[in-house]
């Protein structure tokens, strides 16, 4: 099997992983803009928003595992200048709302209109609740686009570097599943996959 440093595998998974989470938020953005089309627009619109933020966020948000000495968060030069304050807005928003519901939200500076988190309409049935939506402008979305392409197109061209220098060497059994070895004692590229199932627990 090929070797690669750990530092070039470590860069791999980094790329790609961020890649799926992107394509994620992708197409999140894509059913929120359909999101008029489904029954019960307010509670959707909450699911595919927080899909988008949260995942667009996680490349950039990947704690440090201490216990290997590395982690996998993306380095800020991923970021092209130009769509630096877009992505300083999603951050924002995934922190403040999407992923927590920071009470101080309402002060956030991109929220034009400072409203309270907890909605209640009054009906004929009874009270109903909801949680305050924000509805980015078609004009925040298609910088929305613009940023995801962005920087897929970065981290598209950087993992496949590095698999291109791999897939000289590399011989793979069709319809087999692997994963990359992130392991300091081997400097293996791949290590097989395997599933495990729990054993059931004893009565």
């Amino acid at each position: 099997m090929h070797t690669a440093p750990l530092a070039e595998r470590i860069d791999f998974v980094r790329y790609k992983t961020a890649e799926l989470h992107l394509a994620h938020a992708g197409a999140a953005l894509q059913l929120a803009e359909r999101v008029d089309e489904f029954k019960n627009v307010a509670f959707f619109r909450e699911i595919v928003w927080t899909a988008f933020y949260v995942n667009y966020a996680k490349p950039f948000r990947q704690a440090r595992d201490k216990s290997k000495g590395f982690g996998l968060r993306l380095p800020d030069d991923i970021i092209p200048p130009e769509h630096r304050d877009t992505h300083f807005h999603i951050i924002t928003m995934r922190d403040k709302h999407f992923a927590h519901s920071d009470l101080d939200f309402p002060t956030n500076p991109f929220v034009s209109k400072p409203e309270e988190l907890l909605t209640v309409f009054a009906t004929e049935a009874g009270f109903m609740y909801g949680i305050v939506s924000i509805i980015p402008a078609k004009s925040t979305v298609a910088d929305f686009h613009a940023l995801l392409d962005a920087v897929t197109e970065k981290l598209l061209y950087r993992s496949r570097k590095i698999m291109n220098r791999w897939a000289r060497h590399l011989r793979i059994p069709p319809n087999t599943t692997w994963t990359v070895n992130l392991s300091s004692t081997s400097d293996e590229i791949l290590t097989r996959f395997v599933t495990t199932t729990a054993a059931p627990k004893a009565d």
